[in-house]
């Protein structure tokens, strides 16, 4: 049902200002008073519908003067209050989440933001490369987070190392209010576990590797012959247990040609009551990825603010997808990269991002609620970020002193 509202006007006999909502049939189906939904229960309600003003207003818009005032349903004036105490509810909701007194009660919201404030961030709507904002007034003498989208660039084929990037061209910057803050650092480790016989071939490994002195094939295999010789002085000194570990290990290879799995250690459990020495350690596997989830309530004061809103997530949303190339079909581009940097520099650094997710909740609330131009309200943005390369040591001595690091 599309819904047209009428220009104010006054009654007498009854204070403040009134507003009708009518069908497209110029049946009314609701009433505003200052702003505010009346409920059809009331007898304000019926005295405002029925008196000579809004007849006189329902007959300028549907030009037929003197006709008698035509409503609709109770049950359809019924529904049209609920929906739109639920609309006004949520903006108030939205208000004190943002603490401004600038979310209107109207669904005709403002036209234009203000600038007023210093250090406030000034955008071009048609640059390709223009700074976006919200809140669309925010100050950026305030603590932000900035993005910037960058084309994914590769320069060589090891781009991992602390000076390696992969940002190409700019493509747009992003500055958004100051999110829940926190940063992870870390590297992957593992078990690992060696018998007699894999410490024996991991000495003989390591004093190889070690045998830097050896320049000719000739010492190189006499240096081979005295760690050998090591190895078996090891084995020697371990022989009883060494050869229980090495008679479990034929056992259990035995008895595996029949059909019967068992391990070596169960074998030597059995037979001695003892196992293979593990000699457990854990050892450095390799560096990790950092993940970076970031959410942000944007809530729409101002019809420009809600476009801004939905320039950004477009903006988010393209940067994240492959890119189609139309030259060559059989091949998909890298999506494009993020750069993000706090503005306050006493927090974590980053190193480029690849932004993996882009989630809008478009009802936070568990409801629908939007202005008269279908702009929600009020959502909420996810994103979930990871940096494309590790965090190397080199990486925190680059930081400033008094900062901490990536």
């Amino acid at each position: 049902m599309s819904v047209l509202k009428s220009k104010e006007f006054t009654i007498d006999g009854l204070s403040g200002s009134y507003v009708l909502a009518m069908d497209d049939l110029f049946r009314v189906v609701g009433v505003y008073k200052d702003g505010n939904i009346l409920n059809p229960a009331f007898d304000e309600w019926t005295d405002a519908v029925l008196s000579d003003e809004s007849k006189v207003i329902r007959a300028t818009y549907k030009g037929v003067a003197g006709e008698s005032m035509s409503l609709v349903e109770p049950e359809v004036s019924s529904e049209f209050y609920n929906t739109e105490s639920k609309k006004i509810e949520n903006r108030e909701q939205a208000q004190a989440l943002i603490g401004s007194s600038v979310v209107q009660r109207s669904p005709l919201y403002a036209e234009r933001p203000s600038f007023a404030s210093p250090g406030a961030v000034r955008y071009s709507r048609s640059a390709a490369t223009s700074t976006m904002a919200y809140p669309i007034d925010i100050n950026e003498s305030q603590d932000h987070l900035k993005i910037s989208r960058y084309a994914y660039k590769r320069t060589s084929v090891n781009q991992s190392g602390p000076d390696g990037t992969s940002a190409g061209d700019l493509k747009g910057t992003l500055i958004l209010p100051m999110p829940k803050v926190s940063d992870s650092n870390g590297a992957e480790w593992g078990e690992s576990d060696l018998n007699v016989f894999g410490i024996a071939a991991a000495g003989v490994y390591s004093s190889m590797i070690n045998s830097t002195q050896q320049t000719t094939i000739g010492g190189l295999f006499n240096q081979l012959g005295q760690d050998f010789s090591k190895a078996k002085q090891f084995l020697d000194a371990a022989a009883p247990g060494a050869t229980g570990i090495m008679g479990s290990i034929i056992a259990s290879q035995a008895v595996k040609n029949i059909g019967i799995t068992v391990s070596p250690d169960e074998l030597l459990a059995r037979a001695t009551g003892n196992i293979a020495n593990p000699n457990a350690e854990l050892l450095f596997q390799g560096p990790v990825l950092r993940d970076f989830g970031f959410s942000f309530l944007m809530v729409a004061r101002s019809a420009p603010e809600g476009k801004m809103i939905r320039k950004i997530i477009k903006f988010l949303k393209e940067g994240a997808a492959p890119r189609y190339l139309d030259t060559n079909t059989a091949l998909l581009g890298t999506p494009d990269i993020f750069r993000l940097r706090y503005s306050s520099k006493k927090l974590n650094f980053f190193h480029d991002m690849a932004l993996r997710t882009i989630t809008v909740d478009y009802a936070p609330d568990g409801y629908w609620s939007a202005y008269d131009d279908s702009q929600p309200i009020a959502l909420v943005m996810n994103l979930q970020f990871t940096e494309i390369k590790p965090v190397y040591d080199k990486d925190h001595r680059k930081t400033a002193e008094d900062s901490v690091g990536f």
